[in-house]
């Protein structure tokens, strides 16, 4: 009777610990799902536009450096402190809506060295758009904002970029979507 109840408290040892083996793996299995389920409300909640765009802002844009220095491909952006501190100001008051600027200076050896900015002609702004006048020539960088973080260029940008580079062969896009945050854009 002795080996009896050895062999039936084995078993049932195994079958406790095959048990508490289910339930970790069913608690970890369900943390999962509950995972997956709160980014899913997130995302629905933030919209799914809205939440991807904004990723893909971020990965494509970068923040300006504490030496006021930004780096795109083979390119360098430096700002001086004046046209920074302007394009900070410029930034902070049409928050609400795009703003449209012209950022001049130099471009020597894939630097743009930007010293001073111009707002051009505006025609109509709205959180959306902005359609603004040309840059004059000694513009590097024709630069907008989009709303908060949301630094990826739209078709009708790259078009209007391709359009404005047939006449200035270095100019660079730029885009503004937070006080420090930058995208570029320019073919080769």
């Amino acid at each position: 009777m002795g080996e009896y109840n050895d062999r039936v408290e084995r078993d049932m040892d195994a079958e406790a610990k095959e048990h508490a083996l289910k339930r970790k793996l069913l608690n970890g299995l369900m943390m999962v799902l509950a995972v997956v389920m709160i980014v899913m409300v997130i995302t629905y909640l933030l919209g799914e536009y809205e939440f991807t765009d904004i990723l893909k802002g971020i990965v494509a844009s970068d923040t300006v450096s504490e030496d006021l220095t930004l780096t795109y491909q083979d390119y360098t952006v430096h700002f001086s402190p004046e046209a920074y501190d302007a394009l900070q100001k410029l930034y902070m008051g049409n928050i609400q809506h795009e703003f449209a600027a012209c950022l001049m200076g130099v471009y020597v050896n894939n630097t743009y060295a930007v010293t001073d900015i111009h707002v051009p002609d505006l025609f109509s702004q709205s959180v959306f758009e902005v359609v603004s006048g040309a840059c004059n020539k000694q513009t590097i960088i024709r630069l907008h904002s989009h709303p908060y973080r949301r630094c990826v260029f739209s078709p009708q940008d790259i078009f209007s970029y391709q359009k404005i580079r047939e006449h200035q062969g270095n100019i660079m896009l730029g885009l503004m979507c937070e006080p420090t945050r930058f995208s570029f854009y320019r073919e080769d």
